[in-house]
């Protein structure tokens, strides 16, 4: 595992992991939930964090660190702003879905 950080003097500006890894820990769960939307689709709406939590501006990897703010609590789970993240593009998926 490679993770790519950036540090500014004595600050850790940014910090990611590689998106196969975190395709790797997450295929379990992304797995459990598309088999699941296939079966309800006419009542469940798909919301795919991947495209939001990776490649954040221009950032090779999947965001752990973004200017100097953690999006992630411990290694599993997200920080408040992290979950802001999450939160908007709930949003934007509600907003947005076509059936």
């Amino acid at each position: 595992m490679k993770y790519r950080a950036e540090i500014d003097g004595s600050q850790l500006t940014s910090l990611s992991l590689p998106v196969d890894e975190y395709d790797k820990r997450n295929s379990f769960v992304i797995d459990i939930f598309d088999d699941f939307f296939k079966q309800n689709q006419h009542s469940f709406i798909p919301v795919k964090l991947r495209s939001v939590l990776c490649e954040r501006k221009s950032q090779e990897g999947c965001v752990i660190i973004e200017d100097s703010i953690p999006l992630y609590f411990d290694d599993n789970h997200l920080s408040d702003a992290g979950a802001d993240i999450v939160v908007d593009e709930v949003i934007n998926s509600l907003q947005n879905y076509e059936r």
